[in-house]
């Protein structure tokens, strides 16, 4: 019998897959003529690996991007720019990246905005990465996290978009 946690893993393997390979997903959207774009202090991220693989020698990561205490403010979705991984002395690895097709930007709702990237694990690399940074789709903010592990190349890019639901 599964426990509930290994349920969910599954659950949010399996639709991140969907919306890797479709490039699609729903998202909650508004407008955003009321509400700044929130900046770099107004941001947080993360990347984590998702437990379970989509497919067999495929590895699943999942970005989240929330906003932090304050004002309300815009988190708009579409393709992360400039996608760097980073090396633990901080050069930048030569990972071969390619992305799905993406939707048009979207004001997102609810935390946390999420995009989902693929890789094989076999191909290009072993790549050392420990950071990754990228630009949000719609403004120039500039945001790097902790990578969780080595990686194979190419990874597959999907775009930052609102959680399901």
């Amino acid at each position: 019998m599964s426990s509930p946690r290994t349920t969910t893993g599954r659950a949010l393997a399996t639709a991140a897959a969907a919306a890797v390979a479709l490039g699609t997903a729903t998202a909650g959207t508004a407008s955003a003529e009321a509400l700044p774009e929130c900046g770099a202090d107004r941001l947080t991220a993360r990347v984590d690996e998702v437990p379970w693989a989509p497919e067999p020698g495929v590895r699943l990561f999942a970005f989240g991007v929330d906003r932090t205490f304050g004002p309300a403010c815009a988190i708009v979705g579409g393709e992360l720019r400039d996608v760097r991984f980073h090396a633990g002395d901080g050069s930048v690895l030569d990972v071969p990246l390619t992305s799905s097709a993406q939707p048009p930007h979207e004001v997102i709702e609810r935390d946390p905005a999420q995009a989902f990237l693929s890789a094989f694990d076999t191909g290009a690399g072993p790549y050392p990465a420990v950071t990754v940074s990228f630009t949000m789709p719609a403004l120039d903010v500039r945001l790097t996290v902790p990578w969780p592990s080595a990686l194979h190349g190419p990874v597959r890019l999907g775009a930052l978009k609102g959680q399901a639901g």
